[in-house]
């Protein structure tokens, strides 16, 4: 079945697995919901060999997160682009492994994941969009990514418009944009996350930065489900830094710095208030799971 299909990767019970042989990253061996999988999962990038192919492939990518903006009052970056897939086929092969890193200095944008054919053939290459990195206060506007980073703290300068998400133009989308104001005090907006857009600054209570975008559970890993895709909050002035979930990271308040997303989450980094540092974004990962 071609890649992006719809199909269930529990339909086909009877003629899943069979005759499948593959290898690479760590390997796990499951069972869930009476079904049994063994499950590949890249934290960096590597290599999956398919001794022998079939069609009840699941494929997990999630790209790297986006860091925070450069100076006083920068938005929380966006999540990386989050993609899953189910039932597909690949066929005897050597597929490239490429896991985004996130964005590691403040200002960067994260990195594309993909999985590509090296030998054999029949099968497209999928990548996800890096995370985009959050605005700085009164120097540049957040940019697009898989999530979109937030809005910086600022007036009508430059710096406050949010960046939008699923930058890859994907179906269903691989992210959200991030959050955006012009209200400050301090404060600043959370990136986008792979479930929902980024949080705003709250107008009636400026102090409050906005909550990263909430995250997404995926269970190809372990049978359980895990969630990540999470963006970076945005930093608060006089209050604690709104939560965050699924590895987006923290924003800052009036010292310290801004959280990082969370390694192998795709998670975007938390905001800067001040004259501290942003966060950066934490880096992907690709799961690839078949029934046995």
């Amino acid at each position: 079945m071609p890649f992006g299909s719809s199909k269930a990767a529990i339909m086909g019970a009877a003629g899943a697995g069979g005759g499948i042989d593959a290898s690479g990253g760590t390997e796990t061996t499951y069972t869930d919901g009476g079904v049994d999988y063994k499950a590949f999962t890249f934290n960096s990038t590597g290599t999956f060999t398919v001794s022998s192919g079939g069609d009840t492939f699941d494929v997990l990518l999630i790209a790297g997160g986006g860091a925070s903006g450069y100076n006083s009052n920068s938005g929380g970056g966006g999540a990386g682009g989050y993609r899953e897939f189910t039932a597909q086929t690949m066929g005897a092969g050597t597929y490239a492994i490429t896991v985004g890193a996130g964005g590691s200095s403040v200002g960067a944008e994260g990195n594309n994941s993909s999985v590509s054919q090296s030998t054999g053939s029949g099968w497209t290459t999928v990548s996800s969009t890096g995370g985009g990195r959050g605005g700085s206060g009164w120097q540049y506007d957040a940019t697009a990514g898989g999530s979109g980073g937030g809005g910086a703290g600022s007036w009508s300068s430059a710096g406050y418009v949010a960046g939008a998400g699923n930058e890859g133009g994907y179906s269903p989308v691989e992210g959200y944009a991030g959050g955006q104001t012009t209200y400050w005090n301090g404060s600043s907006n959370g990136g986008g996350g792979a479930g929902g857009v980024g949080g705003q600054i709250n107008p009636s209570n400026t102090s409050q930065g906005g909550a990263g975008g909430i995250g997404r559970n995926n269970n190809y890993r372990t049978g359980s489900n895990e969630k990540r895709g999470g963006g970076g909050s945005g930093s608060s002035h006089y209050t604690s830094g709104p939560t965050v979930e699924a590895g987006g990271g923290a924003g800052n308040t009036s010292s310290g710095a801004g959280g990082n997303g969370t390694a192998n989450t795709g998670g975007g980094g938390g905001g800067n208030n001040l004259s501290s540092s942003g966060g950066y974004g934490g880096s992907g990962i690709v799961i690839i799971r078949y029934q046995v």
